[in-house]
């Protein structure tokens, strides 16, 4: 979704790039290749038609699955202005996948293949699509890893969790790694009392 796809930020900032980019330091430049395929508000049943369609082409070897937050019930339509349409498409055009696959895509929701962008999951369905995602990597050879990035909530957490045990897979749980790479802030002065130890609660700086 727009997490991996690199939403506001600089494509060089998405972490696709900064993956390959690692990827490439430790090997060989010619042996890594990170192909971004998130598109912004699609939710799992996408990633179905996605994995089904596109994966075939690739030859991947990793397919690191993140998907949650857009099937959650949280999400609302927000992008409602033409200026803000306008500037969603301008940002989108910078996806060569998203161009190849609009008009395709777009066939297959309108004969109801697909989830409309931004409609919830319930966790079944999101379970389900899960499944399929991972089975359709699988069957072509290539490894999958679970990715936890719905950091605003926990909607997903339970749901990738059950998989990952269910399907013997890695998961990567985004909460803790940001939280294990942040900077508490200093604490406040003045506000602990003589004697006492500040709190080690603190919000963190990202």
């Amino acid at each position: 979704d727009s997490v991996t796809f690199g939403w506001c930020v600089a494509e060089e900032d998405s972490y696709p790039r900064q993956l390959e980019g690692m990827l490439r330091s430790r090997l060989s430049p010619q042996q890594v290749e990170v192909l971004n395929l998130g598109i912004p508000a699609v939710t799992s049943s996408r990633g179905v038609m996605l994995a089904r369609h596109v994966l075939p082409r690739l030859s991947a070897d990793v397919v690191v699955v993140a998907y949650g937050y857009n099937d959650s019930s949280f999400i609302r339509p927000v992008v409602t202005s033409s200026s803000a349409v306008a500037r969603a498409r301008r940002i989108l055009a910078r996806s060569a996948l998203y161009r190849a696959l609009g008009s395709g895509l777009s066939r297959l929701v309108r004969r109801g293949s697909l989830g409309a962008p931004g409609r919830a999951s319930p966790p079944s369905q999101l379970r389900y699509n899960l499944f399929l995602i991972v089975q359709a990597a699988r069957s072509l050879g290539a490894a999958v890893i679970l990715a936890d990035l719905d950091l605003p909530n926990f909607y997903a957490r339970p749901v990738l969790e059950t998989v990952s045990a269910n399907q013997r897979l890695p998961l990567l749980r985004g909460r803790e790694l940001v939280e294990s790479h942040a900077t508490p802030p200093p604490e406040p002065p003045g506000l602990a009392p003589a004697g006492m130890a500040p709190s080690a609660s603190h919000e963190l700086i990202l």
